[in-house]
């Protein structure tokens, strides 16, 4: 279904620019925040596995913890944003209530973190900033 499109994390990051800036201007859920978060998550995977296989020698298909701490070791910077991305690993996999659904201060709410539009927006910027970094580094 999806063979024709290319999927890559700038194309995520501009869906999640449209979600964070748009959709939940107007449709203000904890559903949009989680939709963001995974679309963030994407990008990260996306750009970390390019990443890893421009510097191993084998093709690398998921990302796993062994992996992330390869990529870690190989390009020292990557341990801020590895943070920002397994956060978002774990934010996307928690089971999460809104809080002030359809008003301005919509939160997604789990057991242990709390995401708001501020929030959101400063892992939209990180997210950014690593796929600019990473993009730039291999230059």
């Amino acid at each position: 279904m999806f063979d024709d499109l290319e999927f890559d994390a700038e194309e995520e990051l501009k869906r999640a620019d449209h979600m964070i800036y748009v959709t939940l201007k107007y449709t203000r859920t904890a559903d949009v925040i989680q939709n963001i978060i995974k679309r963030l998550t994407n990008a990260y995977e996306f750009t970390m596995l390019e990443a890893l296989n421009k510097v191993n020698k084998e093709p690398i298909k998921l990302l796993s913890k062994d992996n992330l701490e390869l990529l870690k070791e190989k390009i020292p910077e990557m341990k801020k944003y590895a943070r920002d991305y397994q956060k978002l690993k774990e934010l996307g996999k928690a089971k999460y209530k809104g809080e002030s659904e359809y008003r301005k201060g919509v939160a997604l709410v789990t057991d242990s973190d709390r995401v708001d539009m501020e929030r959101i927006k400063e892992y939209f910027a990180n997210t950014k900033e690593c796929v600019m970094f990473l993009k730039n580094y291999f230059k």
